[in-house]
């Protein structure tokens, strides 16, 4: 999830941050430049 986040970063996209439940997910969401609501999930 981190590297994924800092590739967006260095191309000017913030994907907020990294919500961690242990075991379960690490996700993160954000809004496109539309408004339209957008996800990261990473799961183990």
């Amino acid at each position: 999830m981190a590297d994924a986040q800092r590739e967006r970063a260095e191309l000017g996209i913030n994907t907020g941050d990294a919500i961690d439940i242990p075991g379960v997910v690490t996700y993160s969401e954000f809004a496109d430049p539309f408004g339209n609501a957008l996800g990261l999930y990473d799961l183990p």
